[in-house]
């Protein structure tokens, strides 16, 4: 995929310069190396979403202590997870997405981009968080249990809850 160089308008292009030249750097950049310039701004992304988290999620009354290992792994997460797969997604919706103007088309295309890339926050975030995670699993051991519950008192001579329990996850 070919994009032409960044552009400005030939009467304010003195005072562009330097933008511009980073712009059209950028722009190579891209297309030399797809998945670092995909994968690094998705890293940096994750652990700055987890750094407002932390902070937002704390108890107000004490003083905020970043998680560095939780902010790490996140950012971890969205290099190697996010980032690739982020960029498939796009080369998925490379040609695919024509909304009949450019901009529209680049609009779409960022917004399904985001989208894609806060659910794969979502996912990263309840895999890193502590809390997170004993709360899914919490609800998740309710629902088998209450499962398992109305399995056995609707099935006469069915084995009892824990005993079902047991043989499930020997499975």
């Amino acid at each position: 995929m070919a994009y032409p160089p960044f552009s400005i308008s030939a009467g304010s292009q003195s005072s562009f310069r330097g933008i511009r030249v980073v712009a059209n750097r950028v722009q190579r950049n891209i297309q030399r190396q797809p998945l670092i310039s995909k994968a690094v701004p998705t890293a940096i992304g994750f652990a700055f979403g987890d750094c407002l988290t932390q902070y937002m999620n704390r108890p107000q009354e004490q003083p905020f202590q970043y998680d560095y290992i939780r902010g790490a792994s996140m950012a971890g997460l969205g290099a190697s997870v996010a980032g690739p797969i982020g960029l498939a997604f796009l080369r998925y919706l490379d040609g695919r997405v024509a909304l009949g103007s450019p901009l529209l088309t680049s609009s779409a295309t960022f917004v399904l981009d985001q989208a894609l890339g806060c659910l794969l926050w979502q996912a990263a975030f309840l895999v890193v968080s502590g809390k997170q995670r004993q709360v899914v699993a919490e609800y998740l051991n309710s629902i088998q249990n209450e499962a398992l519950h109305q399995i056995s008192t609707a099935v006469p001579g069915m084995v009892s809850a824990p005993a079902a329990a047991v043989a499930i996850s020997s499975c």
